[in-house]
């Protein structure tokens, strides 16, 4: 075994030998060659280039780590995280927080066409706060929009307001809790190269100089940081008798609506009891008991009707038979028949004091007891007799204004007038109904909100009057929809009808900012 062992290393060593041999020879040929010319001119050959190295100082705009796509952070106003996602459930509520925007790179990135999916979903404050992006002096602002000229690994925060979802469902299957993520798309770019972010995908990536490689690329799906989750609840329409009630004929106690009948000359309204139901969504009659009429008569048209916040008293505007346009008193069970003249721009209140109100271009007049209409005057004389109401709060105060003047009168001081502090001289018909609250709807009233150009957008909310100081407090209903808010559920009407929704889970002005996980 041995010696075979010797002779094939042997053998190796001779074929070492005679390569090396080989080589040398071809040494020695090649350098005759160049020494002789190789029988040319004498001129050298251009040597074979070599493949050019990657630059690893450049950025590659179609890598997600060397260029990263922005970083959007939803925060509470304290700059903690929120967990999960936003509470937008809460009908008529609202949520207040911070979305924070970042340059993640080690270069300055210009941003602009900033779009959100849902706008009308965020409303954007100007403060004084350091990090606002409105009071960056990189925050560019002109008639072609927005563009954030973001420094290297710099960073701003929107303070933001998002309104609740209003969606609701025909279909009683698909009720319930919802999940919904809004894209924020931009548009990317600094010298030789960009991009634009829309949804999950960066698309129209391009390199033109001072990038690695040199081209374009359509689209790429990885890596976004661009989405803002929310959770909200479609609610069902009411499959009930009520659907197509006016808002009225919900009483503000929630225990009872009135049913409404106009047909073959006769009106006729019957208040029938009703529950909420939690299994269902929905508001149903009560069907054990049999429902009490209002009133009865001969009728040809109901312009407007009102009823107290339990349903015993009401005013109706309607055309009687033989009688002209008139208005009559109710009492449930009965009608006094008060006719008092043409209704003309006639206007019905109902107070939160339980006391029902009408005006005219006469004067102001409210309900009795007793069923007739007396002139406001009479309540004390310094009322004044021809106004605007506006509301009666819970303990009778009154929110009046004569010509271009709100005043607000305190019954408990003999209704006399102290001036509105602020934000009441706007004030608006009120679109929200509620047995605990009373609302303006005044674009004045508390701060105003923008869009990302900083210009003003229609404000949505509708803020608490405070009649006893004669000002609005900083509590707010989103209220672009007309809702209704008794003690046990909240109507809210639709193009389709009514949804109904339990007085849990309407918001009494509060702002929720904790998130939901």
């Amino acid at each position: 075994m041995k010696a075979q062992f010797n002779n094939t290393t042997v053998k190796f060593k001779m074929k070492d030998i005679m390569k090396k041999r080989s080589l040398t020879m071809l040494a020695v040929i090649s350098t005759t060659i160049v020494a002789c010319g190789g029988g040319g001119d004498g001129s050298s050959p251009t040597p074979t280039p070599s493949p050019t190295p990657t630059p690893s100082n450049l950025p590659n705009v179609f890598s997600l780590s060397s260029v990263k796509d922005l970083q959007f952070d939803t925060l509470k106003l304290d700059n903690s995280a929120i967990v999960g996602n936003l509470n937008r459930t809460k009908v008529a509520g609202h949520v207040s927080y911070k979305i924070r925007i970042t340059n993640p790179n080690n270069f300055a990135l210009s941003v602009n066409k900033i779009k959100f999916e849902n706008e009308s979903g965020y409303l954007f404050v100007r403060n004084n706060e350091s990090d606002n992006c409105f009071n960056q002096s990189w925050y560019l602002q002109n008639s072609s929009g927005t563009t954030l000229a973001m420094p290297a690994l710099g960073s701003c925060s929107f303070y933001t307001v998002s309104p609740w979802i209003q969606s609701y469902t025909s279909d009683m299957s698909q009720i319930g809790a919802k999940y919904r993520q809004d894209f924020v798309d931009y548009a990317a770019n600094t010298t030789g190269f960009g991009f634009i972010r829309a949804g999950t995908y960066r698309t129209n990536m391009h390199c033109e100089s001072g990038c690695y490689p040199i081209g374009t690329q359509a689209i790429l799906s990885d890596g976004t940081n661009n989405a803002i989750n929310s959770k909200y609840y479609t609610w069902p329409i009411s499959r009930s008798i009520f659907k197509d009630y006016p808002q009225a004929s919900f009483i503000q106690n929630g225990n009872s609506v009135i049913n409404l009948y106009l047909s073959a000359g006769y009106i006729t309204m019957e208040k029938y009891p009703v529950a909420y139901d939690d299994s269902q969504l929905d508001l149903l009659p009560t069907t054990t008991v049999t429902p009490s009429t209002v009133y009865n008569g001969l009728a040809t048209s109901l312009n407007d009707f009102v009823f107290n916040s339990n349903g015993t008293q009401g005013l109706m505007a309607a055309q009687l038979s033989f009688q002209g346009a008139s208005i009559l008193s109710l009492g449930v069970g009965s009608a006094t028949g008060v006719y008092i003249g043409a209704i003309g721009s006639r206007i019905f209140l109902s107070g939160l004091n339980n006391i029902l109100y009408a005006q005219d271009n006469y004067g102001i007049q409210y309900l009795r007891s007793d069923g007739s209409l007396t002139w406001i005057t009479a309540l004390s004389a310094n009322l004044p007799q021809v106004g605007t109401l506006y509301g009666a709060d819970v303990d009778g105060n009154l929110i009046i204004k004569v010509g271009s003047t709100t005043n607000c009168y305190l019954k408990n001081a003999s209704y006399n007038s102290i001036p509105a502090l602020s934000n009441l001289s706007d004030i608006q018909t009120q679109n929200i109904y509620s047995s605990k609250y009373l609302y303006s709807k005044s674009p004045a009233a508390g701060e105003q909100f923008y869009n990302l150009d900083q210009q003003v957008v229609n404000n949505p909310f509708s803020y608490q009057v405070d009649a006893t100081v004669c000002q609005t407090i900083p509590l707010v209903l989103a209220a672009e929809s007309q809702i209704l808010i008794t003690e046990k559920y909240t109507a809210v009407a639709t193009s389709q009808g009514y949804f109904f929704v339990s007085s849990a889970n309407t918001s009494a002005g509060e702002n929720d900012d904790n998130g939901v996980n």
